[in-house]
């Protein structure tokens, strides 16, 4: 796991190698083993990168590296899980190699194969930059699902990349210009979605998307490609997949999660396991615990509040699978420096409130292992979410009823929410607020085109961000992702998808890159492997839903290593009790952020609306945590990264 950086410009008045340590020296915490940088003064391009050695932890698994024929560089973020299956293959064909790094591995399949078809032989997680001496050509490639993030933009003729947004920060040619239109919609989700950002110059790359620009040409010139597409494999069937129908479906998704799972054991440094003791990384860790005689070390985190810990369940599963369990319980003072942190490390606005126990849980691990496994991914896969179920009996019942076309309601619904929405902004609060998020529900149902865009605005904190953002006349940037999915699919398989290509990599997957990066501590994701990603959507959907409850194939196989009175339960999810939190040990912190001056002086909200909306909260007359929690975070990056 490692951080990378580059630039590319036809400006020779740049200083490449000042330009490329600059970008370097602001991640050391993805990669502190190492720093490297190549340059190449001539063609004006230069790759930097930082290590968090995990595989050859010798200077052959150095980086930037060339390729054998010189003809290729890259400097390369992630793990390929398969390096030594395809490495098997190269030496078959006459290569040699000077190490045991995935990275040559890596450089010789695309030597070997070309840049497509030798990415589409990785299995794992990876952000790679690959420059081409002989075509002058910089491709950026991201892995399929999203694991490692990568950033670019462009100013000028001068193009820059890297795997945050914080290596951009201090280059003389870069301008923090916050792009309005994108602020509605982190109100909406929490995040920033692909492929946007919060600066008007930059973009992240899309999952499963490479980009190819040649020296000299405008990245609004190129377009990115897909090289994997998970709506290809969404109806598919196991026999679609290559696997025998006569073979058990849990036999099958048991095999293959095994061996992703033994593949991702593979490490030269220490290795543990998140434990929550949900379904996802319980079974992960009774999977990796099978597979090696030493004790897998386990790490999970507590609360003192009752309705938010886990900690108890995932002790309970460790003592049964007989793993080494660490456990922390969170102090306030822990939890106070914690989120101070946060503007750092996420260094766009970013308000899931899971960020900081994720952060935490992570430091702690960091004290044991450098890497660890996690279960994300399963619930996006295997219909585990309890809205998912809700959502669809609420659609089918309201969405696009022709009882309601004589009201106009459907026509003006947009508007309708966005008027429910205002009066409770303005209110003093009390039972009026409740009963307008209620109704609220159901007028995004009732007012949207289809289900997904109707999934969409469930799941949006705010249904009309202009009724709390100042530049109101500047709409919310066109977010077309939630038009894009194939609308033919049934719904019980449409609406897990939509999260699985936007709020798992966007925020999920986001949120945990960073907490443990900020920790430089690597964390895998086996149920996200491709393969197994496509083996899940070949699934029959009588094997994830027994029509109350989801994950049954995953319970089934749970249930052979722990007892079903273990894992069993209502899902908590790594949630916190930021509504309490906001109103007491965080308070002054809050205040410093929400009042008139620090409101103006960012110059993004509505002060009034705003300032209402905290002291709703803290007189008791609505929660507002989870909301006020996104203003503050923004106001807290802003005054952090501005």
């Amino acid at each position: 796991m490692c951080g990378i950086a580059g630039v590319l410009t036809t400006n020779n008045q740049i200083d490449l190698t000042g330009t490329i340590n600059t970008m370097v020296d602001a991640i050391p915490h993805r990669g502190p083993d190492a720093h490297g940088n190549w340059v190449d003064e001539q063609q004006g391009i230069a790759l930097g990168h930082t290590r968090l050695s995990i595989l050859d932890l010798s200077e052959s698994g150095a980086q930037p590296m060339v390729s054998l024929s010189g003809r290729y560089i890259v400097s390369f973020n992630g793990e390929i899980y398969n390096f030594l299956e395809i490495k098997k293959e190269l030496s078959s064909f006459g290569y040699q190699f000077k190490g045991h790094s995935d990275t040559e591995v890596l450089l010789t399949a695309i030597q070997h194969y070309g840049i497509k078809e030798g990415v589409t032989k990785l299995h794992g997680m990876f952000a790679i930059a690959l420059w081409d001496r002989e075509l002058s050509e910089l491709t950026l490639i991201r892995d399929r699902v999203g694991e490692k993030p990568l950033y670019y933009g462009q100013s000028g003729n001068t193009i820059f990349f890297g795997s945050e947004l914080k290596c951009f920060f201090d280059l003389p040619f870069f301008t923090k210009s916050i792009d309005q239109k994108v602020v509605g919609l982190y109100l909406k989700y929490k995040y920033i979605p692909s492929p946007y950002t919060i600066f008007e110059s930059v973009n992240k790359l899309e999952p499963g998307c490479y980009l190819t620009i040649q020296r000299g040409q405008a990245i609004s010139s190129v377009e990115s490609k897909k090289y994997w597409d998970p709506q290809n494999f969404l109806e598919n069937s196991l026999c679609d997949l290559g696997v025998s129908p006569s073979t058990s479906y849990i036999d099958v998704v048991e095999n293959e999660l095994t061996n992703v799972i033994g593949r991702q054991m593979v490490s030269d440094v220490p290795l543990g396991a998140f434990l929550s003791g949900g379904i996802d990384s319980s079974l992960v860790v009774a999977l990796m615990q099978k597979q090696t005689k030493e004790k897998i070390k386990t790490f999970t985190i507590g609360f003192d509040e009752k309705n938010f810990n886990e900690a108890i369940y995932a002790k309970k599963v460790a003592q049964h699978l007989g793993t080494d369990h660490h456990e922390l319980y969170l102090r306030p003072n822990e939890i106070g420096e914690a989120i101070t942190k946060m503007p750092d490390i996420y260094d766009e606005p970013f308000s899931d409130v899971s960020q900081v126990p994720t952060y935490l849980v992570s430091k702690f691990a960091k004290e044991f292992v450098t890497v660890v496994l996690s279960g994300d991914g399963g619930d996006e896969l295997f219909y585990g979410y309890g809205r998912y179920n809700q959502f669809i009996n609420r659609w089918k019942k309201f969405g696009q009823s022709p009882i309601y076309y004589p009201f106009g309601i459907l026509e003006r619904g947009a508007g309708f929410s966005s008027l429910l929405e205002k009066l409770a902004i303005n209110s003093r609060g009390g039972a009026f607020v409740s009963g307008i998020r209620s109704l609220l529900g159901f007028s995004s149902i009732m007012s949207s085109k289809n289900a997904s865009l109707a999934y969409s605005a469930s799941l949006s904190a705010w249904k009309e961000p202009t009724n709390l953002v100042r530049s109101g006349n500047k709409s919310t940037k066109n977010f077309a992702h939630f038009n894009n999915i194939n609308s033919a699919f049934d719904l019980e398989r449409l609406i897990p998808f939509l999260d699985f290509t936007n709020y798992l990599p966007d925020d999920i997957l986001v949120k945990v890159d960073r907490a443990a990066m900020a920790n430089s501590l690597e964390t895998r994701v086996p149920m996200l492997d491709h393969k197994f990603v496509e083996l899940a959507f070949g699934l029959p959907f009588s094997e994830k839903w027994d029509g109350q409850k989801g994950k049954i194939i995953l319970k089934t196989i749970l249930g052979k290593y722990v007892p079903h009175s273990l894992f069993e339960r209502p899902k908590m999810g790594f949630g916190v009790p930021i509504g309490t939190w906001l109103k007491g040990e965080l308070k002054e912190w809050t205040m410093d952020y929400l009042n008139v001056s620090s409101i103006n002086k960012v110059g993004v909200f509505k002060p009034k609306q705003t300032l209402n909306l905290l002291n709703q909260h803290l007189d008791g007359r609505a929660d507002w945590g989870e909301h006020l929690w996104g203003l503050v975070m923004f106001q807290a990056w802003a005054d952090t990264n501005l």
